[in-house]
């Protein structure tokens, strides 16, 4: 095989593996999402690492200046058109983990309890710019990835703060 026909099967082979990487990160969440519905051992704190499965779900890592390595703002327009933070909130307050961390933060007192929110609001990565470089090991984000983890992290922390408020009635 020639030097081009090998470059090129191996991007359509490549191409073909990562067409599906969202769908598996997404069934990984559910997965995780599924397994932790037995509510022993939740934790209030909890609801940052849920915020953070989610963000890593539904928002493609950046490790690299193609659009293929990174989230771009065409995906974060199909994001915003596919109101998918707000589907993610929709879907949290049916489960059974979402719900007992929510019991958690409930029985905190008012100020860890805010403490927590506010932390839980700004879950998500450093922008390249912030960085001061592109980096390819995923420790940071595009302007675009940063705007899509931050719609997911507040519309679960709103949710969280509807439940709350649920529980007070």
């Amino acid at each position: 095989m020639n030097p081009k026909g090998f470059f090129l099967s191996s991007v359509i082979i490549l191409g073909a593996a990562c067409s599906n990487c969202g769908s598996v990160a997404q069934q990984s969440a559910d997965r995780s999402d599924q397994d932790s519905s037995s509510t022993v051992g939740t934790k209030a704190r909890d609801l940052i690492p849920y915020i953070e499965a989610q963000q890593k779900a539904h928002v493609r890592e950046s490790t690299g200046l193609y659009a293929y390595q990174c989230f771009t703002e065409v995906d974060l327009g199909r994001f915003k058109a596919d109101s998918v933070h707000l589907k993610l909130a929709r879907e949290a307050k049916g489960s059974p983990r979402f719900r007992a961390i929510v019991a958690q933060l409930k029985a905190l007192p008012e100020e860890q309890r805010k403490a927590i929110l506010a932390e839980a609001r700004n879950v998500g990565h450093p922008t390249w710019a912030q960085l001061g470089r592109i980096t390819t090991d995923g420790s940071g984000q595009t302007e675009a990835g940063q705007a899509a983890e931050g719609l997911i992290a507040g519309a679960l922390v709103h949710m969280t703060e509807e439940l709350l408020a649920e529980l007070d009635r």
